[in-house]
């Protein structure tokens, strides 16, 4: 049988962090000592912190500036935004 690789692919993370930080540490980490082949992109505010025997890579990413969060809203929106809704983002 052929090995292939995966990527998983765990977005806003955040919420499994903040309500059990241990239990979700355990769980990364008993994928990735019992799937080698398997690699995680985990995305979060906060960190998980450091897994033993595990080889971590933290990317720490600055927030986007008005001009780029706009031009991103723009191109990927799947509706007319409103100005009003434009005014609202730039606010928060």
């Amino acid at each position: 049988m052929e090995e292939k690789e995966l990527l998983l692919v765990i977005d806003n993370s955040d919420f499994p962090i903040i309500r059990d930080s241990l239990r979700f540490r355990a769980f990364i980490g008993e994928i990735l000592t019992g799937c080698p082949e398997v690699k995680i992109l985990l995305t979060s505010r906060i960190s998980i912190g450091s897994l033993p025997d595990i080889a971590e890579k933290v990317l720490s990413l600055e927030p986007l500036m008005n001009d780029a969060t706009l031009d991103l809203l723009m191109r990927k929106a799947k509706r007319e935004v409103s100005q009003k809704e434009i005014e609202e983002l730039l606010l928060n």
